[in-house]
């Protein structure tokens, strides 16, 4: 998606927001990256279907991961 970041001018994300700044999508897939590489800092644990997750919040949006130990 961050190639095709000059073909288009706004992001259409869920959970009520209308439109948001094509630039979050590089800055989120920084944030994937970073926690990837397990540099991302700190996060919540919690459950999701059943699932162990972890959520970091960058703000503006939040990523939400499997736990690596279920």
């Amino acid at each position: 998606m961050t190639e095709m970041m000059p073909h288009y001018d706004w992001v259409v994300p869920s959970h009520n927001e209308p439109r948001m700044e094509k630039r979050l999508i590089g800055e989120c897939y920084e944030a994937a990256k970073s926690i990837r590489a397990g540099t991302a800092g700190s996060y919540r644990e919690g459950v999701a279907a059943g699932i162990k997750v972890r959520r970091y919040d960058y703000g503006r949006f939040s990523l939400i991961v499997r736990a690596e130990n279920p």
